[in-house]
């Protein structure tokens, strides 16, 4: 088995997270581009957040869906969250794998 990872959301900025750009500066800081199908990656994002854009998720973990593909990203990144961004989180990443590409090179956010 490969490593084990944790992003807490709460250590990336609060309460807000927006922008493609802050996405892939926190993409960078947390090493994510090393990430192997053989990880393990959980990711917190608190109860008291106040918004993620499709932008910031897509800066931050886009790369990794599209590089694992939509079932192995799934089986790696292990999500908790607000119930009010499950749905999000799940379409963001599908259009990420189905896209090919970042929302906002289509001209969606």
């Amino acid at each position: 088995m490969g490593k084990k990872m944790r992003i807490e959301f709460k250590d990336l900025g609060m309460p807000v997270f927006t922008g493609r750009t802050r996405g892939q500066d926190a993409r960078k800081r947390l090493s994510l581009d090393e990430v192997t199908a053989d990880d393990s990656v959980d990711v917190v994002i608190p109860n008291d957040i106040y918004a993620v854009t499709s932008s910031y998720f897509l800066g931050l973990f886009g790369p990794s869906v599209r590089a694992l593909g939509l079932e192995q990203f799934q089986k790696v990144f292990h999500f908790s969250a607000p119930g009010f961004l499950n749905d999000k989180l799940t379409d963001w990443t599908q259009r990420a794998f189905r896209d090919g590409t970042d929302l906002l090179e289509n001209g969606r956010t």
